[in-house]
């Protein structure tokens, strides 16, 4: 419990007490008066002093040195001095001296008498009030209990209904108007989704390799290396024209496919007799041999007598790299027998040689992507493939054509599997990773079990997708099922398949209606408005966090010296399951009751909370029964707690005489509370479960406690939380623990899977909605995903889940890996971080409004409240019946005096006043 006294705790912690007694006590809605002249005039007024009220720098400033002015610049303009509202602001007294009295009673009494001191000297209003008042302690005080004075106000209060009517006559009305808010619990499922892309399929490559196409007349290609291309433009041959003087024509249409590919194009060659030229497009590009000259189309002669073959360097570049169809037109003047023909020089880029490089659909190359991932097997084989050369290469269209010109991602990949020249290829693809051994493991029984996946349905979810209760929530790839290429195999879906719940509450509503002639009483004549919160449900599960929180965390001396407390600790667990479903140990099992656990929490709660507040120095006896007895220190009694530990737990009204009477009761009413809760837990939860919560006190010398149960029955002797086979940690850690070994055994009995033990453990958590689903992963090696691993971080009730999971994205703390959990608690710093406006308790209410765990609003009273309603603390109520609180103070007040022990009070504390 000290650590809810650490400042850092303590301050959201008072947040929560502050929020919680805020909504419980739920300010009244406050109803006017009907409308009348004199509530139309109060209104009236109202408005009149909102325009009349004065501007507030006219009426005072103050200076950097606390000195004030009020009505500045006005006739009645008045300086006080910052000495003269605060006496003592110019005390020579330290910092370091103030520090230095800190635990020092002998320090604190010097600077005290130093005080005195200047106070009985100083010329002041202070110094005054100082001497008036140890002046007056050497004055008798009369006893006025009798005196007159006092007659008027006895006479008024005892005829109160006789003035009642001149005073508004009020009546009152309450009322509660029913109300609810809805709150959702999620239940997380989980289920696999695989992607097995094996098949049999083709891939077609339908690539070309050309920049330039015939599309009529004579024209031949032929490659003239690996970045150069040969087109002949006319019929290649010798003397096949025959004529005198006469003009034949050729034209070969192309098509350039491929621009960009061309780097250069050249006329680089002619074959001719008598006279040629050269047309591309509407331009003559060469004429020859004798410069324009072309009979009988011009002047010259016509017979020249021999064929020529000349060189030449003619640019058409320009003209092949626009893309579209192109003519060249080859002119020959022929007298006799002629020819004429000419050669086009193309240096290309073999890098863009290739256009349409892909091998079929997208789907059809991921499917293939997942051999080089490792997770299938591939056989490819070629079905349509060009001739190749020596070197590999194939000649297409004129162009030399090798390996190496397919640059696209897809043929780059192909190439892993088969020459990317080829153009048609069926694949044959294997995938096993599903299938397969699963790690051994020993079950709960003590048996070896080695299952074998012989591989799955490819979708498990579809009950949660046809469960109308159940939302989808996410998707994400199991860590470790994911390839080098991004592809995920196998997916986690995530399913809520929780439920929602109308948490009833109620608005309080207060009608006052005071009818009298006196009307402004109070706020009668305003018009005040109050804040209201109806949420009583979210007030009662703050104040069950609270006391909650107070048993979570671990913090010993030396973690407190070292700074290291931790709140809310959680620990790592896994379950498998085998990919698709054959085997699954992440199955929840049947008949886990989680109001059981939360009530096991609350009761043992209770009752360790009452005994840790008896234990100690804690007061035996109550102010009330002190001053019951004959007294000899009044004023010392009336300081201390009304009621003492020992009161509140019993509820007793019977004073006890002597503080050994008290620690007698206290003793009774522990061990009446231990028994009660144990017999409770050993009928609910068994044996075993109750061992590790109780134990009986050591009688003999061995100091060895012995078991509180036995056979279902609670052993005689003192009983004792902890001790003896009980865990020894933190109160819902083991709490915890015995709820799941009672939990696990009963699995056992009706096992279905051959499961370890921490997996049923781990369904239990998750069944009690303590456990936050991390991830999952594929505990084989890579390539393979035959089991599948979840992942959680487990706590010890769903509070502190829930507050780990609203905490934590705040101070932007993840979960770590599925691999690699990061399940630590928060320490105080962090803790003491959390921006609690941004802290939801929902769920949390919505648990306990499910299990039936918070008052029904419309049905709370004082009696279940505050007296028989408290089940634990009856057992300690020596009548086995405990009052409310409002009867226990009426009888601890019955046959007091209060008027003549305020008196002794005064009397005795002017007495000690008057002490040297």
């Amino acid at each position: 419990m000290k650590l809810l006294r650490h400042p850092l705790v303590s301050q959201p912690l008072t947040a929560l007490i502050a929020a919680a007694v805020l909504v419980v006590q739920s300010n009244q809605l406050w109803a006017q008066a009907p409308d009348d002249p004199i509530n139309r005039g109060s209104q009236a007024g109202q408005l009149l002093g909102a325009d009349i009220f004065p501007d507030a720098s006219r009426l005072g400033t103050a200076d950097a040195n606390g000195n004030v002015t009020l009505f500045p610049g006005q006739a009645r303009e008045l300086n006080i001095g910052a000495a003269e509202l605060f006496p003592g602001a110019g005390s020579t007294l330290t910092v370091e001296q103030l520090r230095n009295s800190f635990n020092n009673p002998a320090g604190i009494e010097a600077m005290g008498r130093d005080s005195q001191t200047g106070l009985a000297e100083q010329n002041d209003q202070t110094g005054e009030a100082y001497r008036t008042v140890t002046g007056s302690r050497d004055n008798m005080a009369p006893d006025l209990r009798g005196d007159p004075v006092w007659g008027q106000t006895g006479s008024t209060v005892s005829n109160l209904e006789s003035i009642r009517e001149n005073f508004a006559y009020c009546t009152t009305t309450r009322a509660f108007a029913p109300g609810s808010m809805t709150a959702h619990v999620p239940d997380l499922r989980t289920c696999d989704r695989v992607y097995d892309p094996g098949a049999t399929f083709t891939l077609h490559h339908a690539y070309v390799a050309n920049m330039v196409q015939p599309v009529s007349g004579p024209s031949n290609f032929a490659s003239c290396g690996a970045d150069c291309l040969e087109m002949w433009v006319g019929r290649v041959g010798n003397d096949y024209y025959s004529g005198n003087c006469s003009v034949f024509e050729e034209e070969v249409v192309f098509r350039s496919t491929n621009p960009n590919a061309i780097q250069s194009a050249h006329v680089v060659r002619v074959v001719y007799d008598d006279y040629m030229q050269i047309w591309l497009g509407g331009t003559k590009v060469w004429s020859g041999p004798n410069g324009d000259a072309f009979p009988p189309e011009t002047g010259g002669r016509c017979e020249l007598g021999r064929s020529r073959d000349q060189a030449l360097s003619v640019d058409v570049t320009s003209r092949l790299k626009q893309e579209g169809e192109g003519r060249f037109r080859i002119r020959t003047s022929v007298t006799g027998r002629g020819e004429g023909y000419a050669l086009v020089r193309i240096v290309f880029n073999p890098g863009e040689i290739i256009q349409g490089d892909d091998w079929g659909t997208n789907e059809d190359i991921a499917r293939l992507v997942s051999a080089s991932d490792g997770f299938c097997t591939a056989n490819v084989s070629c079905d349509i493939m060009p001739p190749l050369d020596a070197g590999n290469c194939a000649t297409i269209d004129g162009i030399r054509v090798c390996p190496e010109n397919f640059t696209s991602d897809e043929s780059r990949f192909m190439a892993g599997f088969v020459n990317p020249i080829c153009r048609q290829a069926t694949v044959n693809l294997s995938c096993g990773f599903t299938s397969g051994p699963m790690e051994c493991w020993t079950d709960a029984n003590g048996n070896r079990q080695c299952p074998v996946a012989n591989g799955p349905r490819q979708d498990t979810c579809a009950p949660l997708r046809q469960n109308a209760s159940c939302g989808f929530v996410r998707t994400e790839c199991v860590e470790g099922a994911q390839g080098p290429s991004g592809t995920c195999y196998v997916y986690q879906d995530v399913y809520d398949c929780g439920y929602s719940t109308e948490i009833p509450s109620v608005t309080p509503a207060t009608e006052i209606s005071c009818p009298g002639p006196i009307r402004c009483m109070g706020t009668e004549c305003t018009n005040p408005v109050f804040e209201s919160n109806n949420n009583f449900a979210q007030a009662a599960a703050s104040l069950q966090a609270l006391q909650m929180i107070g048993q979570d965390g671990t913090c010993t001396a030396a973690d407190a010296a070292a700074g290291s407390c931790e709140l809310f600790p959680g620990e790592a667990r896994t379950c498998k399951r085998a990919v698709g479903g054959m085997v699954n140990c992440c199955e929840q099992p049947g008949g886990v009751s989680l109001g059981d656990y939360l009530k096991l929490v609350m009761a043992i709660g209770k009752v360790d909370s009452a005994i840790m507040s008896m234990e100690g120095t804690s007061q035996l006896r109550g102010a009330w029964e002190v001053l019951r007895s004959p007294l000899t220190d009044t004023w010392a009694a009336a300081q201390e707690a009304w009621t003492s530990t020992v009161n509140s737990v019993t509820g007793s009204t019977t004073s006890a005489a002597t503080e050994a009477a008290s620690q007698g009761l206290l003793t009774t009413a522990k061990q009446a509370m231990l028994r009660q809760t144990a017999e409770w837990t050993v009928e609910l939860f068994g044996t075993e479960a109750t061992n590790m919560l109780f134990s009986t006190v050591a009688v003999d010398a061995s100091g060895v406690a012995g078991a509180a149960a036995v056979d279902g029955s609670i052993a005689g002797g003192a009983l004792q939380l902890g001790g003896g086979q009980a865990i020894i940690g933190t109160a819902l850690g083991w709490i915890m623990w015995a709820y799941m070994v009672y939990q696990v055994f009963t699995i056992l009995v009706n096992i279905i899977w051959a499961c370890e033990e921490s997996e049923f453990q781990l369904g239990v958590e998750r069944q009690l909605k303590s456990c936050h689903l991390v991830g999952s992963y594929c505990n084989t090696s890579f390539g393979t995903c035959i089991e599948r691993r979840e992942s959680y971080c487990c706590f010890n009730s769903p509070l502190s889940r829930i507050l780990q999971e609203q905490i934590r994205p705040q101070l932007g703390m993840d979960w770590g890996t599925a691999r690699n959990p990061q399940c630590g608690g928060l320490t105080i710093t962090q803790f003491g971080s959390a921006d609690w406006t941004r802290v939801d308790l929902s769920e949390w209410v919505a648990i306990l409004n499910a299990e039936g765990l918070i008052p029904d609003p419309t049905t709370v009273t004082l009696q279940s409240l505050t007296g028989s309603g408290r089940e634990v603390l009856n057992a300690a109520s020596p009548t086995g019946t405990r009052p409310d609180a409002l009867t226990r103070t009426q009888e601890r007040l019955q046959g007091m005096d209060i008027q003549d022990l305020q008196s002794q009070s005064l009397d005795q504390l002017r007495g000690a006043a008057a002490a040297p």
